[in-house]
């Protein structure tokens, strides 16, 4: 009983503070993409010849020096290959990373890649 009469007002405490610390006077900018860093994702054979096309949203971990860590499909085309070829080139884009208060963090952004078949 002793420990947890301890440990509520603790964890209370600090978590206090950090909302308290994040509250206040946080500035916050996206990370932006240089679009001329990006290769443009190629087209899977197997989906070209089956005529597949779509939308599809990839979600980026962008890291504090403006490289992807990390990739996640937000909204698929229909089309796994589709969707696993868009992360895959979007993930070699480099980016202006997230600031709070002038400081660059790690962040998570959303980009949209159509595929169509001219």
């Amino acid at each position: 009983m002793y420990l947890k009469t301890i440990t509520i007002p603790v964890a209370i405490s600090l978590f206090t503070v950090v909302c308290g610390a994040s509250a206040r006077n946080v500035i916050t900018t996206k990370a932006k993409v240089n679009l001329a860093t990006c290769p443009r994702p190629e087209y899977p054979k197997l989906s070209l010849s089956a005529n597949e096309t779509g939308d599809v949203v990839i979600g980026l971990h962008v890291s504090p020096e403006g490289r992807v860590l990390e990739t996640r499909v937000e909204s698929s085309s229909g089309h796994p290959l589709l969707d696993s070829s868009a992360a895959s080139g979007l993930s070699q884009c480099e980016f202006e990373p997230a600031k709070a208060n002038n400081v660059t963090i790690d962040s998570w952004i959303k980009m949209q890649y159509s595929w169509r078949i001219e």
